[in-house]
This record gives structure tokens, C-alpha cells and sequence, in this order.
């Protein structure tokens, strides 16, 4: 059976953490080309790209035979494994921060529901599909971890609702569509594990435990000089500045989610951690 999981974050950052994390668990980018992919995603970022670009950029049938990887716009990063006769999809969309979900999350959504209630709902000839979907949210904890899982909740109640909503969970919710509705599977992870802070609270000390000297203490030190006053916001930011400083020892020039896609700073720390192993054996839970 081919199996999807819709995962939403709020940035680049969180979908380059979580595929280096998930490649633990042997998830790897999809190289296919558009026109290759199975239905509906080869429909869906054709249709994603002819949304948002104007329509001197819209795609053609004949530019399909292109690879997904090499379009660098903004359309879902896709990622894939096969065990046994299965296939397993993660299609990542970067939604841009938690206020965005009730527009951008529900659209998308939206956009999926057709053929996720009527599976023969199709634009072309395709015999393969994905028959089951699955949905997971990456947010941070930001200053209330509590009042985060609520506004997910809340914002998605047109479309996907679940009487229970809690960090490091999978939960069974149901899809509204028209008057129908649809059980599926819901995931939900909040960064960190503590109440309060983001993904760079998990990121940051896995990169000081993987260096032999102290850089990062000293880019905190550096920080720390200079920013003399801090807020909760800006303690929260705090981490993610650290890695951008020292990060620029191994990637110069590059934004910190190269730094957390293929840089080796944490790389022996992920199969250790706690957190990475919680968010590993989420997904999968989710493909059960």
C-alpha cells in the first residue's frame, strides 16, 4: 500500500532538521521527476506552482521532465522509503509560523480532500496512488507550549478535528469534507519537551556535545555581549543565533538549515537523542 504523511512546519529549519533525523529511520529525498510521481502528487505541485506563480511562470506538461529536487520554489519537499510492497511518502509543506495555518494549512488541506474521499478523482491516466493519508504538525513550544497545541487545534477544526490534541502524540481525527467526514491519523509535536523554547533548544546542545573545542559557548558568550537585553522572545532566539554564528565555521555564507540538513555537527548525537528517537517513532507510528 502507498502511504502519505502531510507534515507542516513553520520553516526551511524545521523540514531540514526532521529529514536528517528521519534518515535514521531511512527516509530519503525523492529525486523523481514531476511528471514520475505518483498521483496526486505529480497534480499537486503542477497545480501548487500554477497557484502561486504568475502566469508568465506556470508550468507545461512538456516541463515535467524535470526533477522535483531541482525546483527551487516553494512547493513541498518530499521524501520517500519502501518496505516490503509498501512505499511511504512525507511531503513536507514550510507554512511560514503558526499564525499561517488557518489559511495556509486549511488550504492545502482543502486542496487534498477530492481525492482523498474519492479515490477515483483524477486528471489523468495513472493506475498507482497514494491510498492512505495521514497528517503531523512541527511547531515550537515558543512561550507556551499549552496555548500552541490549542491554536493548532483551533485553527484546523474546519477541516481536521480531534477531541485530543498533545505533544509527542498520535491520535485518531477525522477529515470534514462537504457534509462527510473521514477517520485518519493526526500527529503532533511541539519543540522542545520543556513548556517553553523551540527547535534549537533540541538542535543546540546535540552541536555542543558533536565539537571538541567551544565554539558555540564562545558564540553564546559573543551573543550574550552585545544583546544585553533579553526578553523571553529573544531568549527563545537566543539558541538560533548561536548556531548561526559558529555554524559559519562549517558552512560560511549558508543559512542555518544547511547547518542542520548535511553539516556533521550533531550528526552522532541524532541516534542518541531522545527527542530525535520520540520523533522517529511518531512518524512511523503513523504509517502503522
Amino acid at each position: 500500500m502507498n502511504k502519505a504523511v502531510i507534515i507542516f512546519t513553520e520553516g526551511n529549519d524545521d523540514i531540514a532538521f526532521l529529514s536528517r533525523v528521519l534518515k535514521t529511520a531511512e527516509f530519503k529525498k525523492c529525486l523523481d521527476k514531476i511528471k514520475e510521481l505518483i498521483y496526486p502528487l505529480n497534480e499537486r505541485i503542477k497545480a501548487h506552482i500554477n497557484d502561486i506563480y504568475p502566469l508568465e511562470y506556470q508550468i507545461e506538461e512538456s516541463e515535467t521532465d524535470i526533477s522535483v529536487n531541482e525546483i527551487k520554489m516553494s512547493i513541498p519537499k518530499i521524501y520517500t522509503k519502501s518496505k516490503d510492497e509498501d512505499k511511504y511518502y512525507l511531503i513536507f509543506y514550510a507554512i511560514g509560523g503558526k499564525s499561517t495555518i488557518k489559511e495556509r494549512a486549511v488550504s492545502i488541506i482543502e486542496k487534498y480532500l477530492p481525492v482523498i474521499f474519492t479515490p477515483d478523482f483524477r486528471t489523468n491516466e495513472d493506475k498507482i496512488s497514494i491510498e492512505e493519508y495521514s497528517f503531523a504538525f512541527f511547531f515550537d513550544a515558543d512561550e507556551n507550549k499549552s496555548k500552541t497545541i490549542e491554536y493548532i487545534q483551533e485553527s484546523l477544526k474546519s477541516v481536521l478535528e480531534s477531541e485530543i490534541w498533545a505533544h509527542n502524540n498520535c491520535f485518531n481525527g477525522k477529515l470534514k469534507y462537504r457534509d462527510n467526514d473521514k477517520e485518519t491519523k493526526i500527529a503532533c509535536y511541539i519543540f522542545p519537551s520543556e513548556e517553553i523554547g523551540s527547535l534549537e533548544c533540541i538542535v543546540l546542545p546535540m552541536m555542543i556535545k558533536g565539537v571538541d573545542d567551544n565554539r558555540f559557548i564562545e558564540a553564546k558568550n559573543y551573543y550574550n555581549k552585545y544583546k544585553t537585553t533579553q526578553t523571553i522572545p529573544q531568549r527563545i532566539k537566543r539558541a538560533k543565533a548561536v548556531i548561526g554564528i559558529a555554524g559559519q565555521l562549517e558552512k560560511e555564507a549558508r543559512p542555518n538549515s544547511a547547518l542542520y540538513e548535511d553539516g556533521v555537527y550533531y550528526k552522532k548525537q541524532i541516534s542518541d537523542n531522545k527527542q530525535c528517537k520520540e520523533i522517529v517513532g511518531l512518524i512511523n507510528s503513523l504509517f502503522e
